[in-house]
């Protein structure tokens, strides 16, 4: 598993991708997710692709103003 925590302006993050869809911050199964922000409650918006291997933490870090997450 892997462990994504997620900070800064947003209503919600999700992963999703053929491991599951999973709410941020959340452990999920290695493999390729795409990244869904929710900068407003109403919108998903689709913001990057991640790959995570077994093992590994990453945060994700989101701004509203830039609308972008990195």
């Amino acid at each position: 598993m892997s462990r994504v925590s997620l900070s800064g302006d947003v209503s919600s993050a999700w992963l999703v991708g053929a491991g599951g869809n999973f709410r941020l911050p959340a452990d999920v199964p290695a493999g390729s997710y795409e990244l869904r922000v929710y900068f407003s409650p109403d919108t998903a918006t689709t913001v990057s692709t991640l790959s995570l291997a077994d093992g590994q933490s990453r945060t994700i870090r989101c701004a509203l103003g830039a609308r972008q997450c990195k």
